[in-house]
């Protein structure tokens, strides 16, 4: 049934060939119309969802929404049961980020926990970002700064070095800056995958201006 809707969704067959298929199969018409009427409303939702991510969860695919957005980050993606070492696996240039980067995507997570790896230039300092993901961040080398804030509000920064954990506020604007003279490299530890599978929408968890004030509302 999987695969006879994803040709659906796909257009490789049509809707009264889904149907009679359906049918064919042993299912009543009420299962029949209730899949076309999901099919319909994801389509519609597809074609309004094209937004500045440039991402589209393909619905009823075998990879998870999840799995399709790591894919279009164009970044390595580890994969396994563990990482041997995360001080020397491969970064390349990640554009959301605008510093080199890396996903880490391991087996046993239960597509609830994720992670990647950033790397500032001395220097340098990541693209604003803010999301509707909570992550935890590790530093494994180097020192730098993090400024946070909400949209015309004051911004607050706070500096870390190598062995800090700490945790921007969810949703708040932040940017991570390198202000040592070495690389600058942190792991980061999110709950995105569990998000994006939730909502299948890049543009709802990337560009939303929610705050959450009970979380954070510039407190010193």
């Amino acid at each position: 049934m999987r695969k006879l809707i994803a040709k659906l969704v796909n257009g490789e067959i049509t809707r009264r060939d889904f149907a009679a298929r359906v049918l064919g199969m042993g299912f009543g018409m009420m299962t029949v119309e209730s899949i076309l009427d999901t099919v319909t409303i994801a389509g519609e939702w597809n074609r309004s969802a094209k937004n500045a991510e440039s991402f589209r969860a393909e619905p009823f695919s075998e990879k998870t929404p999840y799995e399709q957005w790591i894919e279009k980050e164009d970044v390595p993606v580890h994969a396994g049961y563990f990482v041997p070492n995360v001080r020397t696996v491969e970064l390349k240039p990640w554009k959301r980020l605008g510093a080199s980067g890396a996903i880490i995507n391991l087996e046993g997570a239960e597509a609830t926990d994720g992670a990647y790896l950033c790397e500032i230039a001395p220097g340098v300092a990541t693209n604003p970002q803010r999301y509707m993901f909570e992550e935890s961040i590790y530093v494994l080398d180097g020192e730098g700064e993090t400024t946070v804030w909400h949209e015309n509000r004051p911004k607050q920064a706070f500096k870390w070095k190598k062995g800090t954990l700490f945790s921007p506020p969810l949703n708040t604007w932040r940017i991570h800056k390198n202000t040592g003279r070495v690389p600058a490299r942190f792991i980061s530890v999110t709950d995105l995958p569990l998000v994006m599978d939730l909502y299948h929408n890049a543009d709802f968890i990337f560009n939303n201006d929610f705050v959450f004030r009970d979380r954070y509302n510039h407190q010193p």
